[in-house]
């Protein structure tokens, strides 16, 4: 595009001296650009199929003992996970088998490097404090035991 822009003001507009230098510049970035194009769409390889999922992060739906369910980037998928994850707990993907997906839970919080999002939105403190006691207060916030 900036070629034939180029060769359009040359032809009309500018004297000659700059309608060449006006020609030369819009062919080298048009060269540039293409090469520039080419280059970007090479720089990684495309991951696609089981081991794009390898080491993405779910969250259980069915439990895991050892076989459940995982809500993974909002697909749900079969899933087997010797240690046993329970309803809610975030897992991480091992490997795949087929269309089961071997995963392992997380560490709890406050055991890895970082707590989880939902404790840090609350403004948590002291995890490890006990949920407060109270028949209406637990009903109000949606929390069972």
């Amino acid at each position: 595009m900036a070629l034939l822009i180029a060769i359009l003001l040359a032809l009309f507009l500018l004297p000659w001296p700059w309608s060449g230098v006006a020609v030369v510049a819009a062919a080298v970035w048009e060269v540039a650009s293409c090469a520039g194009g080419i280059w970007y769409s090479r720089r990684g390889r495309p991951r696609v199929g089981p081991e794009s999922l390898v080491g993405a992060r779910g969250r259980v739906v069915d439990a895991c003992r050892p076989l459940g369910r995982v809500r993974l980037a909002g697909e749900l998928w079969q899933a087997r996970c010797e240690q046993g994850a329970e309803v809610g707990e975030r897992v991480r993907v091992q490997a795949v088998e087929g269309l089961t997906l071997v995963v392992d839970p997380e560490p709890a919080h406050g055991q890895g490097a970082s707590a989880s999002w939902a404790a840090r939105s609350r403004g948590a403190t002291n995890m490890a404090a006990p949920p407060p006691s109270g028949g209406r207060g637990q009903a109000s916030r949606g929390r069972s035991q």
